[in-house]
């Protein structure tokens, strides 16, 4: 799970600077805001991210709407290669959110 942690956090961080911020139950991704997190559990990651948008994508497990701009999407990795192409581009914007460009 660490070596999946650690590409996550790769790949969050090829969009930009970041913080992550670690507490007892999660650890959070912030740019200018928080925009994705995990949960460490035994055998998985259960991680989240925010978008501005409605997606559909069986990946996530869970979505919440938390108002008109923001949609929280949760989703479980369990190995690098659920790290594709299209979970990197939801990375991707998901950190956009978190630099609050949807707000310029």
């Amino acid at each position: 799970l660490r070596r999946l942690f650690n590409r996550l956090v790769a790949a969050l961080r090829r969009h930009g600077p970041l913080l992550v911020n670690a507490n007892k139950t999660r650890i959070s991704f912030q740019a200018r805001m928080r925009f994705a997190g995990v949960q460490v559990q035994k055998d998985a990651l259960l991680a989240g991210l925010t978008l501005t948008r409605p997606v559909k994508d069986p990946r996530f497990f869970r979505v919440v709407f938390y108002g008109p701009r923001a949609y929280g999407y949760f989703f479980r990795l369990t190995e690098p290669r659920q790290l594709d192409a299209r979970l990197r581009q939801y990375l991707a914007e998901s950190y956009r959110v978190g630099q609050q460009e949807h707000l310029r």
